[in-house]
């Protein structure tokens, strides 16, 4: 059975791994609560991570630095990374906590969405009820910004650069 699950979705993933490859994306986490997450690409592998979400007891703010690294094209990844977390109860019986996080998964850009799957644990430093704590989560983001539109920009802002510099060269020109 499970030979038959891993096949399936090897098929899948390597047939529509067709996508872009991101700098901005942003969609739902779905673990041991719900959330929203925010994907930033820093560097050309290098992403900054933020998350909003909320189990029923507390809520979580959590910012992450993650390194990616390619495994079969650029669009199917794996990555690792830490960063730090502060909840914030829900209710007044119950105090929030602050720390450490660490995250390990895999992730897969298929046309528009990039789909991820992690595991990350947390370190409570201060508050909280336990120290050690943590959960797998499944995440679907829509990509905002893509690699395309990113070096599209960017030829546009460096063509506004050599126009005006010609301009300058030229109205020089005539000035004694």
């Amino acid at each position: 059975m499970k030979n038959i699950l891993f096949s399936i979705c090897f098929f899948f993933i390597s047939s529509a791994i067709y996508g872009q490859s991101y700098f901005t994306s942003a969609g739902v986490r779905v673990g041991n609560g719900f959330g929203i997450t925010v994907k930033q690409r820093m560097l050309k592998k290098v992403t900054l991570e933020g998350i909003i979400s909320s189990n029923g007891d507390f809520t979580y703010l959590v910012g992450l630095v993650e390194f990616h690294q390619p495994v079969l094209t650029r669009y199917f990844n794996l990555y690792g990374g830490a960063g730090l977390h502060s909840s914030f109860a829900n209710s007044s019986s119950e105090s929030g906590a602050f720390g450490l996080d660490f995250i390990a998964g895999l992730e897969c850009n298929i046309s528009k969405l990039n789909l991820s799957l992690d595991y990350m644990p947390q370190i409570n430093l201060s508050g909280g009820g336990n120290v050690i704590q943590g959960g797998a989560a499944l995440s679907i983001r829509y990509i905002i910004i893509n690699d395309r539109v990113f070096k599209e920009r960017q030829k546009a802002k460096q063509k506004q650069k050599r126009k005006a510099k010609r301009k300058e060269f030229f109205e020089g020109i005539g000035k004694k």
